[in-house]
């Protein structure tokens, strides 16, 4: 009995190593203009069977006045909260979707996070599995 909860546990600690979300644009260190359209591109690298995606947050946090925080600490200015459903596009690339937002012309200049935090459920038993990334761009 206990060589199966062993058994159980690696094969969710495999699945969960291959369930993650990357922010692949914008790149780390990326401008953006406050006031003007950009896209935000989440990929799905490893996707993993029996996975139910739940949805995601997108935030968006100014580290000017103050160190950056983990998105679980503060998502910032929420930009999207929904579903979270990314296919595969191009040979080569994994599954992604693409989200377009507009940072409003008085968000603060400067440093600032792009937060995602994402959940989903791992089968058989439907284990809640959450993430967060995190990508540093400059606001203009």
């Amino acid at each position: 009995m206990k060589l199966l909860g062993i058994i159980s546990f690696l094969a969710l600690a495999a699945t969960s190593c291959a369930q993650y979300l990357a922010i692949s644009f914008p790149p780390p260190g990326g401008n953006l203009l406050a006031g003007q359209p950009f896209i935000v591109e989440l990929d799905m690298p490893g996707r993993a069977t029996g996975i139910t995606e739940v949805g995601i947050v997108v935030g968006l946090a100014s580290c000017v006045a103050a160190p950056c925080q983990p998105p679980a600490v503060d998502v910032g200015l929420v930009l999207y909260r929904g579903s979270y459903s990314p296919v595969i596009h191009t040979t080569g690339k994994p599954p992604y979707q693409s989200f377009s937002f507009t940072i409003p012309p008085n968000f603060t200049k400067g440093l600032a996070q792009l937060n995602v935090l994402h959940n989903s459920t791992l089968s058989p038993n439907s284990i809640p599995f959450f993430q967060a990334a995190t990508q540093q761009v400059h606001i203009f």
